[in-house]
Formats: structure tokens, C-alpha cells, sequence
């Protein structure tokens, strides 16, 4: 089975960890991990594709204990396939909802709830 992009296995090597030991995966210690810095692993956290930087597949895929091929190209098996599964099947997670347009912005309004003028007392 094809799975799907690289951010959702790295997003699911994260739990797996997480399930395994009962601690969350950073992206400042994956950075510490593979020798990149941490800004550098939130584009690989978004990305569809995997790091073009060879050299950090294997000590990444090491540092989440998962396999290789199936972390970077999603070749073989996933790790607890069953798990897998029903990740895939879940719903994506929704956007948190925005206030109405119709609510002041808070640096805009009073102690009391009263709009003001910007530049005023």
C-alpha cells in the first residue's frame, strides 16, 4: 500500500514515540537528532516530501525507531500497522474556530467590555 506523504509518517513516527515511551518528540529534538537546525524540521514537519539532505534519512529514522524506506519514500510496512490503519481512516483535524468579525479586538477594548478609539484614555 502507497501511504501518504512524508509529513503524515513523521507526524505518526511522533506518536508512535509518544506511545512507546509517554513523551512528545519535539522538533528541537529531532533538530538536535539529525544536526539541522529547528526550523529546518518544521518545513519537514509540513512537507509532502521528504528532506533532500540525504544524510539525515537514517539518523532520523533511527532517532523515531522507525524503518528507513517506510519513513522517506513510504515503502513497506508501516510500524504497528493496525495503528496505521485507523490513522489514516481518522478525520483530519479541524482548524480552531476564529471569533466573529462582529467582536471588537481586544486591544480595543476596556476593562468593562466598551469599545475605544485608538490613542485615547
Amino acid at each position: 500500500m502507497k501511504l501518504r506523504g512524508f509529513a503524515e509518517r513523521l507526524a505518526y513516527a511522533r506518536l508512535l514515540v509518544h506511545l512507546r515511551t509517554g513523551r512528545c518528540v519535539t522538533h528541537t529534538e529531532i533538530s538536535e537528532a539529525v544536526g539541522r537546525t529547528q526550523p529546518w524540521v518544521t518545513k519537514w514537519a509540513r512537507s509532502a516530501t521528504p528532506p533532500r539532505d540525504y544524510e539525515v534519512h537514517r539518523p532520523l529514522a533511527a532517532f523515531l525507531d522507525v524503518d528507513e524506506a517506510w519513513l522517506v519514500r513510504g515503502e513497506g510496512s508501516a510500524p504497528e500497522p493496525e495503528l496505521w490503519e485507523r490513522w489514516l481512516a481518522a478525520p483530519p483535524p479541524r482548524p480552531a474556530p476564529r471569533p466573529p468579525a462582529s467582536l471588537p479586538a481586544a486591544a480595543e477594548t476596556t476593562r468593562h467590555g466598551e469599545g475605544r478609539k485608538r490613542g485615547t484614555k
